[in-house]
C-alpha cells in the first residue's frame, strides 16, 4: 500500500521537473533532421545559449562536426538507437570544450520519434588527467630514485632509476 501513496505523490509533469532540474545538460533533438527541439536550463548554460536561441538549430551547431567523433556518434545512434562517448561541444562564442555524452533514440507519448541527447562538461577532468600524465612522465623519466608507497611501508610504485639501484 505505501507504493502505491507513493506513486501517486509523484506530479504528473515529474518529466518535465526532471528535465529543468537535470544537473546534466539535455537537449532533444530530430534524429533524421538533428534539429534542436528542447534544451534543458544546464544545456543553456553550458552552451551560452537561450533556449529559444537552441530550438531551431542544427546540433552540429553546438557539437564539433570537424570532430570525426561527431559523425562516428550519429551514425551508431542511427544504427542501434544509442550512443555514448566523448565529444566536443561549442558554446555560443565559439570556444570548444569536451562533453561526455549519451544520446538515445526514444518514442514520445504521442508517437513523435525524438532523441535525447545529455552531456556533462569534462574540462576539469580532462585538466586533471593532463596534470597527473605530466607528472607521470617527470616521475619516469627521473633520473633520482623514486619510490611511491604507503603510510604503513608498502610500496606501490617505483621509477626505472629505482630498479636499477635496487634491481627488482
Amino acid at each position: 500500500m505505501r507504493h502505491a501513496d507513493e506513486a501517486t505523490a509523484i506530479p504528473n509533469d515529474w518529466h518535465r521537473v526532471l528535465f529543468e532540474s537535470s544537473p546534466n545538460a539535455i537537449l532533444v533533438t530530430n534524429p533524421q533532421t538533428n534539429i534542436i527541439i528542447s534544451a534543458n536550463p544546464e544545456a543553456c548554460r553550458l552552451l551560452a545559449f537561450t533556449a529559444a536561441d537552441l530550438c531551431g538549430l542544427g546540433i552540429e551547431t553546438v557539437m564539433d562536426a570537424t570532430d570525426p567523433r561527431f559523425m562516428d556518434g550519429l551514425d551508431q545512434r542511427a544504427r542501434s538507437g544509442a550512443f555514448r562517448g566523448e565529444l566536443t561541444c561549442k558554446r555560443a562564442d565559439g570556444v570548444c570544450f569536451p562533453v561526455d555524452v549519451s544520446s538515445s533514440v526514444f518514442t514520445s507519448p504521442s508517437g513523435h520519434v525524438l532523441a535525447g541527447v545529455f552531456f556533462k562538461d569534462i574540462s576539469e577532468r580532462r585538466l586533471l588527467e593532463n596534470k597527473l600524465h605530466s607528472m607521470a612522465a617527470i616521475v619516469e623519466s627521473a633520473t633520482d630514485a623514486i619510490i611511491g608507497g604507503e603510510v604503513d611501508g608498502v610500496v606501490h610504485s617505483w621509477n626505472r632509476s629505482a630498479e636499477a639501484l635496487y634491481g627488482y
